[in-house]
């Protein structure tokens, strides 16, 4: 925290010290600690020097008037320091200067290295091999705002294990990983960790041993196959597959098995007595000797003990040079570069990183020789440039060029400002001011983290301007360092968060904010509801439970299983499948449906918990909580993917591909695609397969149909070869011959793909592609370019015509527009609009993404033009047919929606993020939302505009299906934004009823609550409901007083009670009271002709602004009536208060409403009695005042329908605040005041409060804390100990006789009191 201290002189010197940061003792001798504080002082004079304490002092910034110091500072153990500084201000002049903070040097022996009940190493790695495990630690009494992530932890571990570095989890929670660095894998029993002389305890940590694998001993070996075998590799990227089938007579429980390049061996099929395993060898080296020789370590048995031999044949080489046309900058921000090569369709080629696919760059000749051609937009501030081209083959090429510019930027621009803001779910809003002297302002990075941009320009322009975004912060990225980029692309970096960025000010980079940080030790449940799920039969749902204090009832889960290898060789979609839960408002706690594959292997599932913006791993969960294990079990399993057993080239008059026969003999094949490539078509065929593709056999083994079309009378003669193919099981297991680390290629034993020979007659010689006749753009610019901040300036039109008189245009072959900037590109396809022989027409539209290329130009050009005989052509390229368009930045101010906070099928507030959202001030705003139920986009009546980036549309109703919304600011228009809700199920959670038996053998217990059985009551049905005739009614007030008659053991008892709706009042957040409003003056507006017993009354508060209507009913008769979506049940001689509020004008949008009601039963008989009242929080929440055994129920469900939405409220009792003596409660009265709290509303909320008259079982004599007449309590022969257990169990009873005293005030009674309790104990 920041303190300010302020010394006043005599000679007019003012003093300011400001404490930037509490260090940590990061020097700790014999008898004491030394604190390295951060200081920034003021001084008018400008002058000061630090002269005491002298330990170690350094200025690390200052201005003529401010100063920033590392000061050291000296504390003897167990002593507090209020640090003086001695400082030298000119002048001869020395003063004391107190530095407002205290520093504690806590005595060694109060540091503790402190770990959870569960004192053992987890593996991070799961599954039959466990080589890496982590450990979790914490460390008590150490100032842990102020630990940083290199506080030293000392660790040691035996050959061959390693150890990471220590990393802070949070605040004094610490982990590191130990793992297995080659070698055998000799038992190990624990590892030691050393702390730091200020920590007095080692640790030692267990784990399970990790055993090697001996076939020698454990195992026969059956089958060793390696593929590939011989076969042409034209990738620099070898991978040698190894199988192992073997048995084993002995369990194995975790086994590795190491080559010599430390690649794991991974078991795929069976179980730990009959399995299959399979390791992959991975070499990149272009110079790999031939044959490849493999060994593999902790290997005994004869076969394998001699190692392995590979041989292959050398890949082809594919030959291609280099061209680069340098163009002067003063007149054009681009350079051009071409390359002339044979395409290899099995290599990958990248420029500046990028991946270049078909046609981008494809600008001439044809496959044999292709002339690749592109333009790299540069700015023309620059002086240097380089590039980098990567074709995967025997050499990477980095082009340094040196540009002719007009212009010099050499001064890198300046931060004025920066605010950093916190948002949910990992967000940070930035907001800063940045000027630049020539070329302006271009990005300020902060590491790979997020960023700012030139398009995030609100006000000014790039000279001089003010940025703001709503950027998503990637918190598994460090945020530093801070770069800040001018367009010349001269930079300043900040290091870290204590980096002065104005010297003006000497103002410091803000600490990058993060959402709430939630460590699993803040779970108080955590647990599946199966922890060992067998998989054996097919896949199984399961779900997962757990809570935490504080919950927050918004918030969504997501969870993300990893597979229990957790190896990247195998490729399986699970990995990715995240399942999304919530909070499951009637088990109180939070609740994600997950489901698992079938016939994975025996083992614990890993997984990650999304969770209040922090990511938490299983490792960490089930270091806190043993329950949050999962464990798996199989008879069999399989993670086998599909492979290709069989390839028959095929051919007929209209096609040509192949017959594939696909084989996964347990879980069956699903789907799959293959990629066909020519050796003369530059296009890339993808065709998918499917069930209807197989012409034989079944999912298990089956013949599929694979073909391309053609036409004969316009094919050419060429060969077509299978380059890709992907194949997914019925598990979604993938095999994918692809890539540079494939456990798993499902062309493996067949050697890859044949290629298939398509024969047609000769055609016409053409060696030119089709020439572009006509090419149009058309956007909509007033200014002439393109306003990349509207949706109707970012809409761009185009037009094309291609002409081939002699081959004639393919359209099979769809050419692409391109646009490209210095930082990206963005493409769409044309589309025939026209043809005939020799012509075609096409048009296509781009929408542009939002700031694309500002503040540089666009430029655009035409790939993928071929003809009939594979020629190939672009279109401008050529400094004659340039399309370069410049841009600008919606000076309009147009609206735009980006994204929003997930919202559940529930409703709510839907808050969503974007641009030009205006002010509530300065704008005219709209919100409107369709529904797609036909009735088109409706008004959203509210709405907050939090700040120009961020709104929020209140009363989103319960919708299951996507919607959309908009914005309209000032009669401009924003975009459609598309909504998907997500879909919370929850499985149901039984609920126990009260009640021994259930609803003590006198009801139904459905979800949590007692149905009783008449005339039986109460919450466990244990009460006997007293039926009183319809309650007296005040005419003035909605209070109704209930007159209760009966005989209880045999004697005459009279009771009358109260029922009333007291006041409301308006409460800050804090519960501080704002406004408060009594009833005094009702109106009664109606009586209800047809039901003498409903009566309807109103007045109103706030100035007379706002409007309270309370229907008072009274039921003779059991009925069943729903509120909020929740069937309620009315006992007969029930009463219940229907409340309506209109809207109502809130101080704050943080404050809430609470409308207070009050309950109450007294007798003037002067028999001896007793009195007692309580509340109780079930699935809703009951108030009981009693009077011996006569009780008056008020029950207050916790839902309200607040703005058409229906939303979970919370009532609190108010006894101590609103009761006081005899007014309370005594021997002859009993009384309860409730509050309803009512969140921030915009138009009205309906409760929905219910009362009735029970007899309890239990008098209020025999429960704790009741109030008794002397003459009863001289009449009691109980002991202490008796009276104890009255008490305990006299509780329910007590609960019971308050419900019913309720119900009879609340029928009877007229008086406004009554009216007031009725809405007290009523239902929300």
């Amino acid at each position: 925290m920041k303190i300010n201290c302020i010394i006043l002189l005599l000679f007019a010197f003012i003093i300011e010290v400001l404490v930037l940061d509490n260090g940590y003792p990061f020097k700790v001798n014999e008898t004491g600690c030394i604190y390295t504080i951060q200081l920034k002082i003021t001084n008018e004079a400008g002058i000061i020097e630090i002269v005491s304490p002298s330990i170690h002092n350094s200025l690390t910034a200052s201005n003529a008037t401010q100063f920033i110091y590392q000061v050291d500072f000296y504390v003897d153990y167990g002593q507090t320091l209020s640090p003086i500084l001695t400082v030298f201000t000119g002048d001869q002049v020395y003063m004391n200067v107190s530095v407002p903070t205290t520093q504690l040097c806590t005595a060694l022996s109060s540091f503790i290295i402190q770990t959870p009940p569960n004192n053992k190493a987890l593996p991070v790695e799961y599954g039959y091999y466990q080589d890496t495990f982590r450990f979790f630690i914490e460390i008590t009494n150490l100032p842990v705002n102020n630990i940083n992530t290199e506080f030293p932890i000392k660790k040691s571990a035996p050959s061959p294990w390693s150890y990471s570095t220590a990393k802070r989890l949070y605040k004094n929670i610490f982990y590191f990983d130990v793992g297995l660095s080659g070698g055998s894998g000799t038992n190990i029993a624990g590892l030691s960790i050393n702390p730091p002389q200020i920590l007095t305890a080692n640790k030692n940590y267990e784990f399970d041993p990790v055993k090697s694998l001996d076939f020698g001993s454990q195992a026969s070996l059956t089958k060793v196959g390696a593929y590939p075998e011989n076969r042409i590799i034209d990738m620099p990227i070898h991978n040698f597959q190894i199988y192992f089938n073997g048995t084993s007579t002995t369990p194995r429980e975790k086994c590795v098995l190491y080559n010599q390049e430390y690649t794991k061996v991974l078991p795929v099929l069976g179980n730990p007595l009959n399995y299959t395993m399979v390791t992959l060898f991975t070499n990149t080296s272009s110079l790999l000797s031939n044959p490849v020789n493999l060994n593999f370590l902790g290997i005994t048995n004869s076969i394998l003990g001699t190692g392995l031999s590979f041989t292959f044949e050398s890949p082809t080489n594919y030959p291609y040079s280099f061209n680069i046309q340098s163009l002067s900058n003063i007149d054009r921000s681009f350079i051009t570069i071409s390359c002339s090569f044979v395409l290899n369709p099995f290599h990958s080629y990248f420029l500046n990183s990028k991946l270049i696919q078909y046609p981008y760059g494809y600008h001439s000749g044809d496959k044999s020789n292709l002339e690749f051609k592109t333009i790299v937009p540069v700015s023309q501030w620059l002086g240097n440039f380089s590039f980098t081209a990567d074709f995967r083959q025997q050499q990477l090429y980095n082009v340094p060029l040196t540009l002719v510019s007009g212009f010099v930027d050499s001064v890198p621009p300046k931060l004025e400002s920066l605010q950093l803001l916190q948002y949910p779910f990992n967000r940070v809003m930035i907001k800063a001011t940045i000027s630049d002297d020539l070329s302006g302002f271009k990005k300020l990075s902060f590491g790979q983290a997020f960023e700012l941009t030139a398009k995030d320009l609100v006000s000014g322009n790039l000279l001089n301007g003010v940025y703001q975004s709503i950027v998503d912060y990637n918190i598994g990225a460090s945020p530093y360092p801070i770069y800040l980029y001018d367009n010349a692309n001269t930079s300043i970096v900040f290091s870290d968060e204590k980096s002065i960025y104005n010297i003006d000010t000497l103002s410091r980079i803000p600490t990058v904010p993060y959402s709430r940080k939630v460590l699993a030790k803040d779970f108080t449940r955590f647990e599946f509801k199966s922890s060992l799920v067998n998989l054996s039969s097919g896949k199984q749902s399961n779900v997962l439970y757990f809570n935490m204090t504080n919950a927050d009832s918004n918030s969504l889960v997501k969870f993300t299983p990893i597979y229990s290898f957790n190896a990247k060789e195998i490729i399986y979609p699970w990995l990715n499948n995240t399942f999304t839960g919530g909070w499951n408002t009637t088990a109180k706690l939070y609740q994600v449906e997950i489901e698992i594959p079938a016939r994975l292997f025996n083992g614990r599932i890993g997984y990650t918990l999304q969770f209040e913006g922090a990511t938490i791993s299983n490792n960490e969960i089930e270091f806190y909580h043993q329950t949050a294990t999962l464990t798996v079990e199989t008879d069999f399993a399989d993670i086998m993917p599909p492979l290709v057993t069989k390839i028959l080239a095929t051919s007929s008059n209209f096609s040509i591909g192949f017959l594939i026969t696909i084989s996964d003999p347990i879980n069956g094949f699903k789907k799959g695609s293959v990629h066909l490539v020519a050796n003369l078509d530059p296009q890339e065929y993808i065709i998918d397969l499917t069930e209807k593709d197989r012409i034989s056999g079944d999912i298990f083994s089956g013949t599929y149909n694979i073909s391309v079309p053609f036409d004969s009378q316009f094919c050419r003669s060429q060969s077509y070869t299978i380059r890709k193919i992907i194949l997914m099981d019925q598990q979604n297991v993938i095999s994918s011959n692809f890539g540079f680390k494939n456990l798993f290629d499902p062309l493996s034993s067949v050697h890859g793909g044949l290629p298939n020979y398509l024969s047609c007659a000769t055609r016409v010689t053409d060696t030119t592609p089709p020439t572009v006749s006509s090419f149009l753009i058309t956007f909509n610019s007033p200014g002439g370019g393109l306003d990349v901040g509207t949706i109707q300036g970012r809409t761009i039109k185009f037009s094309l015509t291609l002409e081939d008189l002699e081959s004639g245009v393919s359209r099979d072959h769809i050419p692409k527009i391109y646009a490209v900037s210095q930082e990206d590109r963005v493409s769409v396809d044309f589309e025939i609009t026209a043809y005939s022989e020799h012509k075609v027409d096409y048009q296509a539209v781009m929408i542009l993404p939002y700031g694309f290329a500002f503040p540089n130009p666009i430029y655009f050009s035409v790939y993928g033009i071929v003809d009939l005989n594979f020629n190939i052509g672009s279109h401008g390229l050529d400094n004659s047919l340039l399309y370069e368009i410049k841009t600008t930045l919606n000076s309009a101010k147009e609206p735009w929606i980006e994204t929003s906070l997930p919202i559940t099928s529930k409703g709510g507030d839907l808050v969503v993020y974007g641009r030009n959202f205006g002010d509530s001030v300065n704008n005219v705003s709209r919100v409107f939302i369709d529904y797609q139920d036909g009735y088109g986009y409706l008004d959203v009546p509210d709405f907050i505009i939090v700040n120009q980036l961020h709104m929020v549309f209140k009363g989103i109703r319960q919708q299951y299906q996507p919607y959309k919304v908009k914005v309209l600011v000032d009669s401009l228009e924003s975009n459609e934004y598309l909504v998907l809700p997500v879909y919370e199920y929850f499985e149901p959670i039984p609920l126990l009823c009260p009640g021994q038996p259930e609803c003590s053998g006198n009801g139904r217990c459905i979800n949590g609550e007692c149905i009783c059985t008449l005339p039986n009551a109460g919450l466990d049905c244990s009460s006997t409901i007293i039926i009183i005739p319809p309650p007296k009614v005040n005419t003035t007030s909605p209070e109704t007083i209930p007159v209760i008659n009966t005989e209880i053991d045999g004697k005459n008892v009279s009771l009358s009670g109260l029922i009333s709706v007291v006041s409301i009042r308006e409460l800050t957040n804090q519960g501080t009271i704002v406004q408060e409003y009594p009833f005094s003056q009702w109106l009664l507006l109606d009586r209800n002709h047809t039901n003498e017993n409903t009566f309807l009354f109103s007045t109103r508060f706030d100035q007379s602004k706002t409007n309270i209507n309370v229907t008072v009913s009274y039921f003779s008769q059991a009925t069943n009536v729903t509120f909020a979506n929740q069937l309620l049940h009315m006992s007969p001689g029930s009463i219940k208060y229907q409340i309506e509020i209109s809207k109502y004008q809130f101080s704050s949008q943080l404050n809430y409403l609470q409308l207070i009601m009050s309950a109450k039963i007294q007798t003037e008989q002067q028999d001896s009695s007793c009195t007692y009242r309580s509340f109780n929080n079930e699935t809703s929440q009951y108030t009981l005042v009693q009077i011996d055994k006569i009780v008056l129920q008020g029950r207050f469900i916790k839902r309200a329908i607040v703005d058409r939405v229906i939303k979970d409220i919370v009532n609190v009792p108010l006894d101590e605040a609103m009761s006081s003596g005899s007014n309370g409660e005594n021997s002859k009265i009993s009384q309860s005041f409730i509050g309803i709290n009512i969140p921030f509303y915009r138009n009205n909320v309906s409760l929905d409060p219910d009362f009735s008259v029970l007899i309890d079982q239990t008098s209020a004599s025999d429960k704790y804390d009741s109030k008794c007449s002397t003459s009863s309590l001289s009449k009691s022969k109980l002991t202490n100990g008796q009276l104890a257990g009255i008490i305990v169990g006299g509780v329910v009873f007590l609960f019971i006789l308050s419900a019913i005293i309720i119900y009879f005030i609340s029928k009877k009674g007229s008086s406004k009191r009554a009216i007031k309790l009725r809405k007290l104990f009523g239902r929300n």
